[in-house]
């Protein structure tokens, strides 16, 4: 059922909203070129929620109402300013926005505070990458009457048919998705009617994970707070058939036997030229011949005579009268055998006779029209068809034969055709000795993985874009036959991108697979750390026998919410490394292993020392390592930081240890406390004093048998030196 109301109002679209709200300060509206897009989070919650830290905490959790995303179009309005633009609002009833931030579009989710938010519209800095580089989350502070409304605007061309140009839909704020009805009365909708569907001012029409079309039904999926805009436009060539069979299709035209595949969707007025088929003209003689005569036609005959009306409908000189094909009294003095064979990328199935009339008209050997032209012989091969309507798997065809003996042969059939065929993506593991690895971590998953299809090998010409769901296989879409080249665009979260490009084959009536493999992320983690002593120390203390404790959690959000799922203890070597090997482990779980090498994968890892060598002071810190991929897919990322909310991370670099970890020596703070010999006090008797002392202080050099001077130090008045 479509969302819980619609209305018909006044509605704009994302370039008028633009035009009347951009603020001049940033930039003028000059043109419209979308140079990218950008991400919108709109997050509800309750009413007395003051921002998104008191959302997130731990405490007010229950404030949380309901969440979603979706990009949009980011548009460059003017070049000479520093900013891209995009509407990014949501419409939402009895609420408040409450906070608009804006970060980059990662798992880090580094704050963007140079990006401007305002009057609905995000002005973001044009030294951001604009491909989907920024996010936008918008808090707003919603009662239990809330709804979200979208805004529809159609654009239809003209095409026949009743619909609606403007449409307010309003929704529930937990809905996964905006329904509604574009359509009146009997006026029927379909996926090919539609030539342009934008979603929040991006063009989505190819996208099918992003929208369907059922029973007329238009589908947007995604949480409605965040589809605040919907443009459409219907293809000017849409004939739009109205509920209930066309009179033509329920008539007493003959279904020609058989299916025509099509490579392409049939069009009205399309016509095929066929010149291998057998045609025979009997004279008088009809017996033993399959077909049927044809019935009186008030508006046939009204054309001159019917058999010549036929062909003038054939060669595209008239329309048919579609509402009037009963049968026809003249006798059928023609048949034609049509042989199985492909013309074009159509496939025409073997055809046995069939009858036709008589037409006096000259139509040559190429199957067009030429006054006066005629073939002795009494068979002349070819046949003109031309389509003249369409219906669900049926078309209504007029042909006509090249003339011999006089005459042409004419006549309407119905054909059965299906168009196309169909195509989906299934992705699996490139290595299924890794799965046991990935399955240990709920972050790595094969759904949302993206492939494109392409026109041409370049991957320059989309066609459409799939969607993978968690098993890994996409929606099923339907194309035109052909060779397509369907390239990766976005890997699922854990894998690697696909850069190749697969080429495929999809022929009439057939479905095809795309099978693809994709290779998760591991990580070859060499050194967990990296142990030095500090400089100046003393050059005997040694980094061996350092122990740290190593824990991985599967998540790259907050761990205090997570368990530890594998618990390692290692030991520094002599030269004070602690590899991420069986060699260094002292005790705990197995180690991660992909044939049977020690690995990584996704998620976060704490490093904790837990004893220190020797005259070296133990390390109280926690360091939290994330591994996690980049943002294109291409590889994993390391960054480390001293904070569980990891706040300030930084980059491990490329063959560096996770962590490198100074020890610091042990420090000896030395106390000296001079008293009187005496009386054993820290007072001095008579004129004496405990002032000035001075004390020199060695160390044993067990290398050198020798003392070492370290310092000298002077009692002050009290008799104390340190």
């Amino acid at each position: 059922m479509p969302s819980k109301s619609e209305e018909e109002q006044a509605t704009t679209t994302v370039e008028q909203y633009l035009k009347s709200n951009v603020n001049s300060q940033y930039a003028n509206v000059k043109s419209f070129k979308i140079a990218g897009s950008m991400t919108i989070a709109p997050t509800m919650a309750t009413a007395d929620t003051t921002s998104l830290d008191d959302l997130w905490a731990e405490q007010n959790i229950d404030k949380f109402k309901s969440a979603g995303y979706s990009t949009v179009a980011l548009y460059d309005v003017d070049k000479d300013s520093a900013y891209y633009v995009a509407y990014v609002q949501s419409d939402i009833t009895d609420a408040k926005l409450v906070q608009a931030l804006a970060a980059k579009n990662n798992t880090n989710a580094e704050l963007r505070k140079d990006v401007i938010y305002e009057n609905g519209i995000a002005y973001v800095p044009k030294k951001y990458d604009p491909n989907n580089d920024t996010r936008m989350q918008l808090l707003y502070a919603t009662s239990d009457n809330s709804e979200a409304k979208t805004e529809v605007t159609v654009k239809n061309n003209n095409v026949e048919g009743d619909f609606i140009e403007n449409l307010i839909v309003t929704s529930k704020l937990d809905s996964n998705f905006v329904k509604f009805n574009i359509t009146k009365g009997n006026t029927e909708l379909d996926y090919y009617d539609i030539k342009s569907l934008k979603i929040n001012g991006k063009e989505e029409v190819n996208n099918l994970s992003f929208w369907a079309i059922n029973d007329s039904t238009i589908i947007i999926n995604g949480v409605p707070a965040s589809i605040n805009k919907v443009e459409i436009e219907l293809a000017k060539e849409t004939i739009l058939i109205k509920a209930g069979a066309p009179a033509w299709y329920t008539s007493p035209v003959m279904t020609l036997p058989g299916t025509w595949e099509f490579g392409h969707e049939p069009r009205v007025n399309e016509v095929i030229k066929i010149f291998n088929t057998h045609n025979t003209y009997y004279g008088n003689s009809q017996g033993g011949r399959t077909g049927y005569t044809y019935g009186a036609s008030t508006h046939w005959m009204n054309a001159g005579t019917v058999h010549t009306a036929i062909a003038h409908v054939a060669l595209g000189w008239k329309d048919a009268p579609l509402d009037d094909l009963d049968r026809f009294t003249i006798a059928s003095l023609r048949t034609t055998t049509i042989p199985a064979q492909t013309v074009g990328d159509i496939k025409i199935p073997s055809i046995p006779e069939f009858s036709m009339v008589c037409s006096h008209i000259g139509v040559n050997a190429n199957l067009d029209y030429q006054s006066g032209y005629n073939n002795g012989a009494k068979s002349d091969p070819g046949l003109r068809v031309r389509i003249i309507a369409k219906y669900g798997n049926k078309l209504l065809c007029a042909f006509v034969s090249p003339t011999a003996m006089t005459q042409a042969g004419a006549g309407l059939f119905m054909i059965q055709y299906q168009s196309g065929g169909k195509a989906y993506v299934q992705k699996t593991s490139a290595n299924p000795d890794a799965e046991a690895l990935t399955k240990l971590c709920p972050l790595y998953t094969l759904a949302g993985a993206k492939y494109t299809f392409y026109k041409d090998k370049e991957c320059k010409t989309s066609i459409v874009t799939v969607t993978t769901d968690k098993a890994g296989k996409s929606n099923t879409i339907k194309v035109a036959s052909g060779t397509y080249y369907v390239k990766e665009t976005k890997a699922p979260f854990g894998y690697l991108l696909d850069k190749k490009v697969h080429e495929v084959t999809v022929k009439s009536g057939q479905t095809v697979k795309v099978a693809v493999k994709d290779r998760p992320m591991l990580d070859p983690i060499r050194a967990v750390v990296q142990k030095t002593v500090e400089e100046g120390a003393d050059k005997n203390l040694s980094v061996k026998g350092a122990e740290f404790e190593f824990k991985y959690y599967p998540t790259l959000g907050d761990i205090t919410k997570s368990e530890a799922i594998r618990t390692w203890n290692f030991a520094a070597d002599d030269n004070g490394f602690v590899r991420y090997d069986d060699r260094n482990k002292i005790s705990g779980d197995e180690l991660f292993k992909y044939k049977d090498a020690p690995i990584g994968i996704i998620g976060t890892y704490t490093i904790k020392e837990t004893k220190a060598p020797k005259g070296l002071a133990l390390d109280e810190r926690t360091i939290y390592v994330r591994i996690a991929p980049n943002a294109k897919g291409t590889r994993t990322i390391r960054t480390f930081s001293e904070s569980a909310t990891f706040t300030n991370p930084v980059e491990i670099k490329d063959g560096e240890a996770l962590f490198d970890h100074i020890e610091k020596t042990q420090k000896v703070n030395l106390h000296l406390q001079k008293v009187d010999a005496e009386t054993k006090q820290s007072v001095p008797q008579g004129y004496g004093t405990l002032e000035g002392a001075i004390y020199s202080v060695f160390r044993f050099d067990p290398l050198a048998a020798e003392d070492e001077f370290v310092a000298d130090i002077v009692t002050d008045a009290a008799g104390k030196a340190v």
